[in-house]
């Protein structure tokens, strides 16, 4: 988190979310981060957008998963009523991995995966931007064709110009 600090000093921008990538195979050192961190920074707190639509994953079960009881419920964010069972498929939660379900037929996780880091920037790109909407980042030139699929466009973050915006 000590990046993330440093950027929001230099900055001016504002930490809405931070995604883990964990990468389980040996990294090369023994004191080699066995995970990645994927910032997601704001300029303007009140535009921020997390469309977990864009991400959906197929369910456990056909049907309701929660057993036909509870059809309807409270989301935590922003205060409004969610469907229990979406048709498009299931809210990935917090923690973004593969999981096979294949190899026994009681539809029992059997074996999970990290997910690659070029699909968790995909999915970041897709929760947090919508079509033709700029994304900034330090490495423009690493993910620019993930950014471009995606429908949207890839610039280089420019820290010293953003720190000339808040304190001007």
């Amino acid at each position: 988190m000590a990046v993330a600090d440093y950027a929001r000093k230099e900055s001016g921008l504002i930490l809405k979310n931070n995604i883990t990538v964990h990468q389980w195979e040996d990294r090369g050192g023994d004191m080699e981060s066995a995970y990645d961190e994927i910032l997601f920074f704001v300029k303007d707190k009140r535009e921020y957008q997390f469309h977990k639509d864009e991400i959906r994953v197929a369910h456990v079960y056909e049907g309701n998963e929660w057993g036909g009881e509870r059809e309807e419920g409270n989301s935590a964010y922003h205060d409004t009523k969610v469907r229990r069972y979406n048709p498009d498929g299931k809210d990935p939660g917090n923690v973004w991995l593969e999981e096979d379900r294949t190899q026994t037929d009681n539809q029992e996780v059997d074996e999970v995966n990290p997910i690659p880091i070029e699909e968790a920037l995909r999915r970041c790109v897709l929760v947090g931007s919508g079509e033709g909407e700029t994304i900034y980042t330090l490495w423009t030139n690493d993910i620019q064709d993930i950014v471009t699929s995606e429908g949207r466009r890839a610039e280089p973050l420019d820290a010293s110009a953003l720190r000339e915006e808040v304190n001007g």
